[in-house]
């Protein structure tokens, strides 16, 4: 098995590890590639596409053509990345989220995957992760419906960054579709993987008829993120790296409104959370020969609450006064 992988920055770094314990060779190549990069003989390193591929076709290396290619390079670059490897020849690509910066761009890349043209996976590590097949297990002996909501909130994290993983790890959970996509967000120039890509802060709300989920983020924080689910009786919390299930215990509970039931908290169990899941996904991809389930779902919605918000910003004063004499009967 070979492999090529695109970036070298610090996720490249993580998924050249994987890949060099599963394949033979691995070819990588990124533009700012360090000196002096340090080399083994199952890796080697090119700066550019014309360099990789000129090496590739020689007569010694004809053999050498990647059976799997890693995309980790800038994310607006990622669709059209795929199209040109896919021209040399690959069609299985674990690509980094976001799959398509453009929401046209992520109708092609369904289309190539229908039509039987490539193989997609994509790093939402989360979904392997040794807890959430805990909690898949829970869910199933306890006979547990969809949650009723999930809450994200936390400081500088990113709605894309980090969001996007969230946005995937509600829709494991939550398979009704999804109706509404509310959001404001702004956009901060403070990525720290390049000064031109977008770090933003704001809320997303995502709803259907039995289940939603809230996400929010502040640039002004260096607060981790904290992740509840909710079930009528159950609760998960996701949290400094620590995954607990607790229940509601109250013994009057049945008896009494649900606006009207203070229910003491049990802890069920508690795990690590977040280290196992990226070995495992790369178990998973190697191991399958069909497309990643649910693949688009997040990237979508992310980009609906991108589109959403900018849309929300161009709504006039007026069209806001007129609700401004409505009665929501809030109290």
């Amino acid at each position: 098995m070979h492999a090529l992988l695109i970036g070298y920055g610090s996720i490249g770094k993580r998924h050249l590890q994987q890949l060099e314990k599963r394949c033979k060779r691995v070819f990588v190549i990124d533009p700012f590639l360090p000196t002096p990069v340090q080399i083994n003989q199952k890796t080697q390193f090119f700066r550019s596409f014309v360099d990789f591929r000129e090496s590739i076709t020689s007569a010694d290396n004809s053999s050498s053509i990647p059976d799997v290619a890693v995309i980790a390079n800038w994310g607006p670059d990622h669709f059209t990345t795929v199209v040109e490897l896919q021209k040399f020849g690959i069609r299985k690509f674990l690509i980094e989220k976001p799959l398509a910066s453009r929401y046209s761009d992520l109708g092609k890349l369904e289309s190539k995957i229908s039509n039987d043209e490539i193989q997609v996976w994509s790093n939402f590590h989360l979904r392997f992760d040794n807890a959430t097949n805990l909690l898949r297990n829970f869910v199933a002996e306890k006979n547990l419906p969809v949650p009723s909501l999930m809450t994200v909130s936390g400081g500088a994290k990113c709605l894309a960054t980090t969001g996007i993983h969230w946005i995937d790890y509600f829709l494991l959970f939550s398979q009704d579709s999804i109706f509404e996509v509310q959001s404001r967000i702004k956009v901060d120039k403070i990525n720290p993987r390049n000064k031109d890509l977008s770090f933003l802060e704001g809320f997303i709300h995502l709803g259907s008829d039995n289940s939603s989920l809230s996400l929010t983020f502040s640039n002004q924080s260096y607060s981790d993120a904290c992740v509840e689910l909710y079930w009528k009786t159950f609760k998960v919390q996701i949290y400094e790296g620590k995954f607990r299930i607790l229940e509601s215990h109250n013994p009057d509970m049945n008896l009494l409104p649900l606006t009207r039931t203070h229910a003491f908290t049990k802890l069920i169990s508690e795990s690590d959370f977040g280290k196992s899941g990226f070995e495992s996904l790369y178990d998973a991809f190697f191991e399958s020969r069909v497309s990643m389930d649910r693949l688009f779902l997040s990237n979508k919605y992310l980009l609906q609450s991108l589109m959403y918000s900018e849309s929300l910003a161009l709504l006039t004063r007026e069209n806001f006064e007129r609700l401004a004499d409505k009665d929501y009967l809030i109290s």
